[in-house]
C-alpha cells in the first residue's frame, strides 16, 4: 500500500513539474519578448534624439550665418 501511494505522489509531483517548467516557458518567452521590443523602443529614440540634435545644429548653424 505504501508502494502505490509513493507512486502516486510520484506521479503528482512529475505532473505538478511539468506544469510548473511550461509555466516558466511561457513566462520567459514573454519576458524576452518585452526585452526585445524594449531595446527596439531605446534603439528608437537614441534616433529620434540624434536626428533632432542633428537638426537644431543645422537650424542655429544656418540662422548664425544668416544673422550675424
Amino acid at each position: 500500500m505504501s508502494d502505490d501511494v509513493s507512486q502516486i505522489i510520484l506521479e503528482e509531483l512529475r505532473a505538478h513539474r511539468k506544469e510548473t517548467m511550461d509555466g516558466f516557458g511561457r513566462i520567459d518567452n514573454r519576458v524576452r519578448s518585452l526585452e526585445e521590443s524594449r531595446a527596439e523602443q531605446k534603439g528608437t529614440i537614441k534616433t529620434a534624439v540624434t536626428i533632432s540634435g542633428m537638426l537644431s545644429a543645422l537650424v542655429a548653424f544656418i540662422t548664425s550665418i544668416f544673422y550675424h
